[in-house]
């Protein structure tokens, strides 16, 4: 927690700093520093889940993520690798689940951890303002 608090304060403090040192436009993204952190969105509990471990790697980019579609069954324990490999901050949230990762600098990453315990099909969303509205979103199907 200590950790996500200071690699927080940076990112506040980076993104200040930009808004205070120039009156003109960038072309280029500020860049913020690059966190690895293990989400305690919605995790994983001690025991055996009904179904088995699904581990996918997803990749978050302007303004999509890939794949953009995944599969699991009712019961798996789902594991998220995910990497913000864009140019600005991105996350990874589905709502049903309670899963709501941080919002991630360029080439940061985190491990979500969920149980899928309702079938249906599912929208996973980036949460940084617009993005989602610009259709960063992809499909969860629970069988």
């Amino acid at each position: 927690m200590k950790m996500l608090s200071s690699v927080l304060c940076v990112f506040a403090l980076a993104v200040l700093l930009a808004g205070c040192t120039s009156s003109q436009p960038s072309a280029q993204p500020t860049a913020v520093p690059t966190a690895v952190v293990q989400s305690t969105a919605t995790p994983v509990p001690t025991g055996a889940p009904s179904g088995g471990v699904k581990e996918f790697t997803i990749e978050a980019s302007e303004f999509k993520f890939t794949p953009s579609t995944i599969s699991v069954n009712q019961g798996d324990s789902v594991r998220i690798n995910f990497t913000n490999a864009g140019l600005y901050p991105h996350s990874f949230s589905i709502d049903e689940f309670g899963v709501s990762g941080s919002i991630l600098a360029p080439n940061g990453s985190e491990v979500i951890e969920f149980i899928a315990s309702r079938a249906g099909s599912f929208t996973f969303y980036c949460a940084v303002p617009s993005h989602r509205e610009r259709g960063m979103n992809g499909t969860l199907i629970v069988s």
